[in-house]
């Protein structure tokens, strides 16, 4: 029972290899088997495999360049996003909080300075202070000078 069922698998088996061989090889039986083109089945074979290589070549190179897109994508979300809460934090009434140094009729608080009653937001500029024997001085200036 066991032979019965063999001799047909073979036969498919050899089958479906001929047919690849077919496939792989067009042109029909004498291209496919015949001793002459043997140097051409050769070449065919060292094309398609350089195919193959120089397909798997451009698919790694487009892989690291979509990684290395991706990265970059995504360090300048997060600059926006940095850059975005700092504008928030900016649009936030923070008040006047922490008195620093009262100079009469100027205060100096961590975020305002108070000029005869006058609220002026220290938001992007820079404070600096000078104090003497009789004078003390206060200047505000962009953070540029």
């Amino acid at each position: 029972m066991d032979v019965v069922w063999l001799v047909p698998v073979l036969f498919l088996a050899v089958g479906v290899g001929l047919g690849w061989w077919l496939y792989r090889y067009p042109g029909g039986r004498k291209p496919a088997f015949s001793g002459e083109y043997r140097l051409n089945r050769q070449d065919l074979d060292n094309a398609r495999h350089t195919v193959r290589s120089l397909r798997s070549k451009a698919l790694h190179e487009l892989n690291e360049a979509q990684t290395r897109v991706t990265q970059a994508d995504r360090v300048y979300q997060g600059r926006i996003d940095d850059l975005e809460r700092a504008l928030q934090r900016l649009r936030e009434p923070v008040g006047r909080r922490e008195l620093k140094m009262p100079l009469g009729e100027v205060s100096l608080y961590e975020h305002v300075l108070v000029f005869l009653g006058k609220d002026v937001p220290l938001a992007n500029l820079a404070v600096h202070q000078e104090t003497g024997t009789t004078h003390h001085y206060l200047y505000v200036t962009s953070p540029e000078g």
